[in-house]
């Protein structure tokens, strides 16, 4: 029964951890970040209700102070230009400014920066262009990635992550426990920070700035308690603290990729 609940949880987190892998290239492939042009993106429309593309669609050419990017929408030219007072390209800047123009007809233009997008600024075009509903769900599909926002990457990714925590807990235990008990003591003790962590505000009112201590020592002497009591506890608590430590890293590492590759814009 254990070789076959082992089995199936590694099978699980093998393809769990596919998608993850596959998640990571694909948000490599769109980072506004790692854009080789002027513009990390623009979007078109009201807000929630328009299109994002991806500066990597753009075509740009590139002067001291100008950025003249493009890219055809049936058969149109969507042209954007960003203009700088210098040729330091000073972003945060009041002389930075934008102009868009969809073929030969002027579009109102606003312009951003997010310090996750470094020195490439954001555009927006509140205008609609009358662009068919193929068209839009076209470049929605192009750009889809960056279409959710920071917000809602990170909430897909939690749901990711949890599940390989949870099936990470499963799978240590119902497997052997460590044979050094501070091995369990300690992953005890790393789940008690974390789980003290994410609790803080309640915590703190109850014992102020000894919350985090008193947490993770009383986790450990847990740990250490069901290790001399009783070897089947000990093994739960070290898989629900495996898996809890598991999670918090993927959490973490997932909100950390998400920031330093632009998507939090």
């Amino acid at each position: 029964m254990h070789r076959g609940l082992q089995f199936i949880s590694g099978m699980a987190i093998g393809g769990l951890f596919i998608i993850l892998c596959a998640g990571v290239v694909a948000l490599l492939s769109m980072a506004p970040v790692l854009v080789q042009g002027g513009i990390a993106s623009v979007y078109l429309g009201e807000p929630g209700q328009g299109v994002r593309i991806s500066g990597h669609h753009l075509t740009c050419a590139q002067a001291p102070t100008i950025d003249r990017c493009t890219i055809q929408l049936e058969g149109t030219p969507l042209t954007l230009q960003v203009s700088y007072g210098d040729a330091e390209r000073r972003i945060f800047h009041e002389t930075a400014r934008c102009e868009a123009t969809y073929g030969d007809r002027p579009l109102g233009c606003d312009l951003h920066y997010y310090y996750g997008t470094g020195k490439l600024p954001i555009l927006t075009i509140r205008e609609s262009l009358g662009l068919s509903p193929s068209t839009l769900q076209r470049l929605y599909q192009d750009n889809f990635l960056i279409q959710f926002g920071g917000d809602n990457l990170l909430k897909q990714s939690t749901v990711i992550v949890v599940t390989c925590g949870v099936l990470a807990a499963l799978s240590l235990s119902i497997s052997s426990y460590p044979a050094n008990p501070w091995v369990a003591i300690m992953m005890n003790g790393m789940a008690g920070l974390l789980g003290a962590l994410m609790i803080r505000n309640p915590l703190h009112t109850l014992w102020g700035e000894w919350s985090l201590l008193v947490i993770t020592g009383g986790a450990m002497a847990v740990g250490t308690i069901a290790w001399f009591c009783s070897r089947r506890v000990s093994r739960i608590l070290y898989g629900f603290s495996g898996g809890l430590v598991i999670t918090g890293f993927l959490w973490g590492f997932s909100l950390l990729l998400l920031i330093l590759l632009g998507y939090a814009a």
